[in-house]
């Protein structure tokens, strides 16, 4: 989920100008509660049914499916939000244990 994630705000804002390019990426742990927020610049046009927009929708275009899968596996939420030039993931799961 978290590759997938940070892969898909790099190629997002590897389209855009190069001084106006920023991949955010925010995690907060706390009692088993994980929260992940990925912010990025992307091209103005707002794709709100989150569409794969590469060529091969085949292979590409399964990754918001696997995200709200493991979403769900953890009782979690998330939320996707295409504000026209920067989007938003954020996901809150529950039930994370910290191995050492």
């Amino acid at each position: 989920m978290y590759g997938n994630l940070v892969d898909n705000a790099v190629e997002a804002c590897s389209k855009v100008p190069e001084g106006q390019r920023f991949v955010k990426i925010e995690n907060k742990y706390q009692s088993g509660i994980l929260l992940l927020i990925i912010t990025n610049s992307k091209t103005g046009k707002k794709n709100k049914s989150l569409k794969t927009t590469k060529k091969d929708n085949i292979r590409h275009g399964h990754g918001v499916q696997g995200v709200r899968k493991v979403v769900e596996k953890y009782n979690g939420t998330v939320s996707f939000t295409d504000k026209g030039d920067i989007f938003e993931v954020s996901a809150m799961l529950y039930g994370i244990e910290v191995k050492e």
